[in-house]
């Protein structure tokens, strides 16, 4: 997956491929929201 958004990047903006990070950070839905609605909340309904 990281060389898939990697090449993407690289192909849409052109950076030096070594500029490119790719931070990949999983959250809790009890810590994330959309609309003002937390995911959480969102999955019960």
């Amino acid at each position: 997956m990281i060389k898939e958004i990697t090449d993407t990047i690289e192909k849409a903006y052109k950076p030096p491929r070594e500029h490119i990070v790719v931070v990949i950070k999983k959250n809790l839905p009890e810590n994330v929201g959309i609309g003002g609605i937390l995911l959480s909340d969102r999955r019960r309904t």
